[in-house]
């Protein structure tokens, strides 16, 4: 009686998979050691606070559910990671793997952005310094179209070399 006591209590456990192709940076001189750190980079985004919140924010159950539930397994040597996540509603536990790889995704590829974003907002910095040094050129100088102005000296310049070449042959 006992142990169909323990068996009615029981509930019923659903492990849903996403299996996920982790993108590799092509640009390392080892593509097998660029694909087993992206591996690596991608189960411990897994494995982050930030995931398992925003996981558990969207589809709507516990966070701590979230880090209990998730197993992720590398596929062989591959650039492939089987998620699996088990829980007590079928449909939950779809939504939950799918969202958790997901948003494991996004931080392993914004984390591989940071670094260009830096170098572009530097790059931004220094175009809008060179503009404002124009524009105080242009403000200075009265010179709002440079080019017509260098022209124009260009060919003052000429003019006065043809005038002191006249006056020696004279």
């Amino acid at each position: 009686a006992l142990v169909t006591l323990l068996f009615l209590v029981r509930s019923a456990s659903y492990t849903a998979t996403a299996t996920v192709v982790v993108p590799t940076p092509t640009n390392s001189s080892s593509l097998i050691a660029a694909v087993s750190q992206s591996i690596s980079d991608f189960q411990a985004a897994l494995s982050t606070d930030r995931v398992a919140e925003r996981t558990a924010e969207e589809v709507g159950i516990a966070t701590d559910d979230v880090k209990a539930g998730l197993e992720p397994t590398r596929v062989s040597d591959s650039g492939v990671v089987e998620v699996r996540f088990t829980y007590g509603d079928p449909d939950l536990a779809e939504d939950t793997v799918a969202t958790a790889a997901r948003e494991a995704l996004v931080l392993l590829l914004r984390s591989r952005l940071q670094p260009f974003e830096a170098q572009l907002a530097f790059a931004r910095d220094r175009a809008d310094s060179a503009q404002q040094a124009l524009l105080t050129f242009q403000q200075e100088t009265g010179y709002l179209e440079p080019e017509l102005v260098f022209q124009r000296e260009a060919s003052r310049m000429e003019d006065l070399r043809d005038g002191i070449g006249v006056a020696r042959t004279e």
